[in-house]
């Protein structure tokens, strides 16, 4: 059977637009092959004569149309044949630590290597056949996002909890050796991947050549009643990692020219140890992954404060909301604010109370978090801003309120994350009174 593409949008006068094709049309086949996702969709376009087989409404139509490389149409999802779910069953999971009823969205595990080519998500590479490593290698889809956790096939399986053979190494070098560029992810586990193993790991990931190594933290919700214990990431882990981390980064750059190995921002900020200097990222190679994120946040608010003009201010009494982790980030940055534009904007913590345990990042603030770190204040002046970080595409927050309808009943607006856009949209919110 022929999966279809369904069709959300056909752009004005696109080749699409002109032969017809509309919304909820499904395109399932051109030249003959059915697609799976957008990817086959975008080789099958390079393509300057395409036969298209589409079904509108109960009908079956073939059309022949001649593009530029591009028919002018986007689909409802990138794959078209669902999504491969992960069959893991990690300690560490966080999608295992939510509360009930939230957006079924949520609770999807993916381990698809279509979405890490197209998205930047992490696979595990356990969960994978060989003719889909076949297809990477061949379609070179690069660059790809595999969490290895540990080199260690023993510690990998307990961490991990797959069943099976365990190809991923295999797997790992076969891309590897097809020039696929792949960025490796370790959630590091106190007590488990982090002693000596870990230093194991780093010296195999970096002999197979991989492009680059990201290390986070678990993440330790305090909903783990019913799952395995695990020792949470501390001040002084986090110092001591931070001290070997460093080494390595500078004998690597040393002897391969690059760090390649780079921790995530929570260890510097749990460990209150400065962060690195922007070079010290290189290219930022894990900045989707969170890493480094931080460091350019203040290089870009630094940045765009110089380029801006000052703003004619008509009001400096607003109050920054967001967690307690990236309250620290944001302490430094308020203060070039402060001495270029000659204001005091306050700054607020919120507790991350809904997921509790040692959760305390802005992009996992609920609407409840946020409120009631509101309603503890008395005095914010002309209202609060939180950061967009913890809303998704739709604006709505982790527990499902809508930020849209919040910013209309509450002394509240959402802005962004990013350096250059948190200034740009501060410099509107202070003469837009």
């Amino acid at each position: 059977m022929t999966v279809g593409a369904k069709i959300s949008t056909v752009e004005t006068g696109s080749p699409a637009a002109q032969a017809g094709i509309k919304v909820d049309d499904e395109l399932r086949m051109i030249n003959g092959r059915p697609l799976r996702d957008v990817i086959d969709y975008q080789i099958a376009c390079l393509d300057n004569s395409l036969k298209l087989s589409l079904k509108s409404g109960q009908k079956i139509r073939e059309l022949k149309i001649f593009t530029d490389g591009t028919l002018g149409i986007k689909f409802y999802h990138s794959t078209f044949n669902g999504i491969k779910k992960c069959a893991n069953n990690c300690r560490f999971c966080f999608i295992d630590q939510l509360p009930p009823n939230l957006r079924a969205t949520l609770y999807i595990k993916d381990d698809d290597f279509r979405l890490s080519f197209l998205y930047g998500n992490f696979i595990t590479l356990t969960n994978i056949s060989a003719n889909a490593i076949e297809r990477i290698i061949r379609q070179h889809l690069s660059p790809l996002y595999v969490s290895i956790h540990s080199t260690d096939r023993k510690i990998r399986r307990r961490l991990m909890g797959f069943k099976g053979k365990d190809n991923s190494l295999d797997y790992l070098k076969q891309l590897l050796d097809a020039g696929i560029e792949v960025h490796i992810q370790i959630v590091l586990c106190p007590g488990i991947n982090a002693d000596a193993s870990l230093d194991k790991t780093l010296v195999d990931l970096t002999a197979m050549g991989v492009a680059s190594i990201g290390i986070v933290p678990v993440g330790l919700s305090g909903r783990r009643d019913d799952l395995t214990k695990m020792e949470p990431v501390t001040k002084d882990f986090s110092r001591d990692l931070i001290g070997r981390i460093t080494r390595y980064q500078r004998n690597n750059l040393k002897v391969n020219g690059s760090r390649l190995v780079f921790l995530a921002d929570e260890f510097y900020l749990l460990a209150d140890v400065e962060l690195p200097a922007a070079t010290a990222y290189e290219d930022y190679p894990q900045l989707e992954n969170g890493i480094g994120l931080a460091r350019k946040f203040l290089k870009d608010v630094a940045e765009t404060l110089d380029e801006m003009e000052i703003p004619e201010v008509k009001t400096a009494s607003w109050t920054i909301l967001t967690s307690r982790l990236a309250a620290k980030v944001l302490r430094p940055a308020l203060a070039m604010i402060d001495s270029r534009w000659r204001l005091k904007l306050r700054l607020s913590t919120a507790d991350n109370s809904f997921f509790g345990g040692g959760v305390s990042v802005a992009g996992l603030l609920t609407g409840s978090d946020i409120i009631a770190a509101m309603e503890k204040s008395s005095d914010f002046g002309g209202g609060f801003l939180a950061p967009d970080v913890c809303l998704n595409d739709d604006r709505l927050l982790l527990d499902g309120l809508n930020a849209d309808k919040l910013e209309k009943e509450l002394p509240l607006r959402f802005i962004p994350s990013t350096g250059h856009m948190f200034i740009e949209e501060l410099a509107k919110v202070m003469v837009d009174v």
